[in-house]
């Protein structure tokens, strides 16, 4: 009976040094040398004074891999227009307020799925239609500052409104007081 217990514990010590054999290979060794005027350098070279550290390895997660869908419309299906889950203003964030110096600002429009070719967006400031594209960003130049409201609408290639987001923001720009 002692001796199957002796056995046991001479195994199991055996399997821990090996387990901190294999774990010690995996540690990368840096050195640590504390100067005279008290910085900190490390190096991966030895150096007279250095203390020896031993670094873990770091723990990394594989990119996730995107699968694509057999489901996902692509531009040649024929109701592809009408499959778009989700239309947002980004930015400029709804009921936000920020400072532009010369009152420029970018509209940026998130779109699931991404524009469909033939498909557009149309972009209104305050009502008034300031451009129609098919990309989902576009630059307003020289806003005035105070309160505005920007409208997107998602036209089909037939011309039809699909989606439409909407956001209000205030512009704030500095003011030169002439006397």
């Amino acid at each position: 009976m002692k001796f199957k217990h002796l056995l046991l514990l001479i195994t199991y010590i055996c399997t821990l040094s090996l387990s901190h054999l294999v774990y010690a290979e995996q540690l990368t060794k840096v050195y640590k040398v504390v100067n005279p005027d008290g910085s900190i350098s490390y190096s991966d070279k030895s150096q007279k004074n250095a203390q020896e550290l031993l670094i873990p390895p770091v723990a990394t997660i594989p990119a996730f891999q995107a699968i694509p869908s057999d489901s996902a419309p692509t531009s040649s299906d024929t109701n592809a227009s009408t499959n778009y889950l989700s239309m947002k203003i980004s930015a400029p964030a709804n009921n936000s307020a920020f400072y532009s110096g010369n009152g420029d600002i970018d509209v940026v429009v998130e779109l699931i799925p991404t524009l469909n070719s033939g498909d557009q967006l149309q972009f209104q400031l305050d009502g008034k239609t300031v451009g129609t594209r098919p990309t989902n960003h576009m630059a307003l130049k020289t806003l005035d500052r105070g309160s505005h409201s920007i409208s997107v609408n998602l036209i089909s290639k037939t011309g039809e409104t699909l989606k439409t987001a909407t956001s209000q923001f205030t512009v704030h720009r500095p003011s030169v007081n002439r006397r």
